[in-house]
Protein backbone atom coordinates (compact mmCIF):
# COMPACT_ATOMS: atom_id res chain seq x y z
CA UNK A 1 0.00 0.00 0.00
CA UNK A 2 1.43 3.29 -0.94
CA UNK A 3 1.69 5.98 0.87
CA UNK A 4 -0.75 8.42 -0.68
CA UNK A 5 -3.39 5.53 -0.21
CA UNK A 6 -2.52 5.53 3.76
CA UNK A 7 -2.70 9.15 3.75
CA UNK A 8 -6.36 8.83 1.87
CA UNK A 9 -7.66 6.66 4.56
CA UNK A 10 -6.65 9.22 7.37
CA UNK A 11 -7.78 12.08 5.48
CA UNK A 12 -11.54 10.38 5.24
CA UNK A 13 -11.20 9.47 9.09
CA UNK A 14 -10.38 12.77 10.06
CA UNK A 15 -13.10 14.80 7.68
CA UNK A 16 -15.66 13.31 9.73
CA UNK A 17 -14.13 14.52 12.85
CA UNK A 18 -13.40 17.92 11.71
CA UNK A 19 -16.31 18.73 9.73
CA UNK A 20 -17.16 21.45 12.24
CA UNK A 21 -14.68 23.31 11.01
CA UNK A 22 -16.22 23.52 7.22
CA UNK A 23 -19.75 24.05 9.15
CA UNK A 24 -19.55 26.28 11.71
CA UNK A 25 -23.26 26.64 12.05
CA UNK A 26 -23.68 22.95 12.23
CA UNK A 27 -23.74 21.14 15.96
CA UNK A 28 -19.92 19.67 15.93
CA UNK A 29 -21.13 16.46 17.85
CA UNK A 30 -24.04 16.34 15.68
CA UNK A 31 -21.92 16.42 12.38
CA UNK A 32 -19.82 13.80 13.50
CA UNK A 33 -22.35 11.28 14.61
CA UNK A 34 -24.19 12.13 10.99
CA UNK A 35 -20.92 10.36 9.38
CA UNK A 36 -21.50 7.42 11.51
CA UNK A 37 -21.43 4.30 9.79
CA UNK A 38 -20.71 5.58 6.58
CA UNK A 39 -17.40 7.20 6.76
CA UNK A 40 -16.20 6.28 9.86
CA UNK A 41 -17.32 3.39 12.12
CA UNK A 42 -18.30 2.42 15.07
CA UNK A 43 -19.59 -0.61 17.27
CA UNK A 44 -22.98 0.15 16.76
CA UNK A 45 -22.51 1.73 13.26
CA UNK A 46 -20.25 -0.82 11.39
CA UNK A 47 -21.27 0.14 8.15
CA UNK A 48 -19.91 -1.64 4.96
CA UNK A 49 -17.99 -3.73 7.55
CA UNK A 50 -20.58 -5.28 9.97
CA UNK A 51 -19.14 -8.16 11.11
CA UNK A 52 -15.86 -6.39 11.52
CA UNK A 53 -16.54 -4.58 15.04
CA UNK A 54 -14.34 -6.95 17.56
CA UNK A 55 -11.36 -6.37 15.82
CA UNK A 56 -11.65 -2.75 15.01
CA UNK A 57 -12.90 -1.09 17.90
CA UNK A 58 -10.18 0.35 19.66
CA UNK A 59 -10.52 -0.57 23.15
CA UNK A 60 -9.51 2.34 26.02
CA UNK A 61 -7.90 2.60 29.31
CA UNK A 62 -7.46 5.46 31.41
CA UNK A 63 -5.40 5.77 34.78
CA UNK A 64 -5.97 9.22 36.63
CA UNK A 65 -3.04 9.64 38.84
CA UNK A 66 -1.08 12.63 40.60
CA UNK A 67 1.07 13.03 37.77
CA UNK A 68 -1.62 13.29 35.28
CA UNK A 69 -4.26 11.22 32.71
CA UNK A 70 -2.72 8.19 30.98
CA UNK A 71 -4.83 6.94 28.32
CA UNK A 72 -3.82 3.11 26.88
CA UNK A 73 -5.17 2.38 23.65
CA UNK A 74 -5.26 -1.32 22.10
CA UNK A 75 -7.29 -2.26 18.93
CA UNK A 76 -7.83 -6.34 19.09
CA UNK A 77 -6.54 -6.99 15.40
CA UNK A 78 -3.55 -9.16 13.77
CA UNK A 79 -1.06 -7.62 12.42
CA UNK A 80 -0.49 -8.93 9.38
CA UNK A 81 2.38 -7.11 7.84
CA UNK A 82 1.65 -4.79 5.25
CA UNK A 83 -1.20 -7.01 3.66
CA UNK A 84 -3.62 -5.70 7.32
CA UNK A 85 -2.98 -3.83 10.05
CA UNK A 86 -3.69 -0.88 12.23
CA UNK A 87 -2.28 1.94 11.03
CA UNK A 88 -2.75 4.49 13.59
CA UNK A 89 -4.24 5.38 16.59
CA UNK A 90 -5.05 9.14 16.97
CA UNK A 91 -6.70 10.80 20.24
CA UNK A 92 -8.88 14.38 19.09
CA UNK A 93 -10.22 16.62 21.91
CA UNK A 94 -13.76 17.78 22.09
CA UNK A 95 -12.79 20.69 19.87
CA UNK A 96 -11.22 18.26 17.23
CA UNK A 97 -8.03 18.82 18.51
CA UNK A 98 -5.13 16.04 17.81
CA UNK A 99 -3.75 15.10 21.35
CA UNK A 100 -1.50 12.29 20.43
CA UNK A 101 -1.03 9.93 17.82
CA UNK A 102 1.12 6.42 17.25
CA UNK A 103 1.88 5.24 13.77
CA UNK A 104 2.94 1.05 13.87
CA UNK A 105 5.14 -0.79 11.90
CA UNK A 106 3.42 -3.99 11.28
CA UNK A 107 6.59 -5.33 11.34
CA UNK A 108 8.56 -4.44 14.19
CA UNK A 109 5.38 -4.29 16.08
CA UNK A 110 2.57 -7.28 16.46
CA UNK A 111 0.28 -5.69 18.81
CA UNK A 112 -1.48 -2.19 18.23
CA UNK A 113 -1.29 -0.88 21.39
CA UNK A 114 -0.19 2.72 22.41
CA UNK A 115 0.03 5.21 25.71
CA UNK A 116 -0.15 8.73 26.01
CA UNK A 117 0.60 10.31 29.02
CA UNK A 118 -0.90 13.98 29.91
CA UNK A 119 1.14 15.83 32.42
CA UNK A 120 0.27 18.06 35.11
CA UNK A 121 -3.54 19.05 34.81
CA UNK A 122 -5.59 16.18 33.00
CA UNK A 123 -7.23 17.03 30.26
CA UNK A 124 -11.13 16.17 31.19
CA UNK A 125 -14.04 16.09 28.59
CA UNK A 126 -15.09 14.31 25.51
CA UNK A 127 -12.44 11.98 23.85
CA UNK A 128 -12.98 10.48 20.44
CA UNK A 129 -10.43 8.02 19.92
CA UNK A 130 -9.80 6.53 16.24
CA UNK A 131 -8.07 3.24 15.11
CA UNK A 132 -7.19 3.22 11.79
CA UNK A 133 -7.09 -0.31 9.87
CA UNK A 134 -5.35 -0.21 6.21
CA UNK A 135 -8.24 -2.09 5.01
CA UNK A 136 -11.12 -1.26 7.16
CA UNK A 137 -10.80 2.57 7.63
CA UNK A 138 -11.45 4.57 10.69
CA UNK A 139 -12.89 3.32 14.09
CA UNK A 140 -14.17 5.33 16.75
CA UNK A 141 -14.62 4.82 20.59
CA UNK A 142 -15.86 8.32 22.00
CA UNK A 143 -14.75 8.78 26.03
CA UNK A 144 -15.56 11.03 28.44
CA UNK A 145 -12.47 11.62 30.47
CA UNK A 146 -14.73 13.74 33.27
CA UNK A 147 -15.44 12.66 36.90
CA UNK A 148 -14.18 9.92 38.44
CA UNK A 149 -14.36 7.13 36.19
CA UNK A 150 -13.52 7.45 32.42
CA UNK A 151 -17.67 6.57 30.94
CA UNK A 152 -18.22 5.64 27.28
CA UNK A 153 -20.80 8.07 25.61
CA UNK A 154 -21.96 8.91 22.70
CA UNK A 155 -23.48 6.95 19.68
CA UNK A 156 -19.80 5.17 19.24
CA UNK A 157 -20.41 2.51 21.85
CA UNK A 158 -24.16 2.78 23.54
Amino acid sequence: MTLKVLRHHLMVGMLALTSSYFSPAINAHETVGSFEGSIYYSKLEPGRWSGQEDAHIPEVTIEKGEKGLKVTVVTPHPMKGFEHYIVKHVLIDKDFNVLGEKMFNPTKEFEPKSEFAFEGAPYSGVLFVVSICNKHDAWVTTINTGGEEAQTVGNSNR
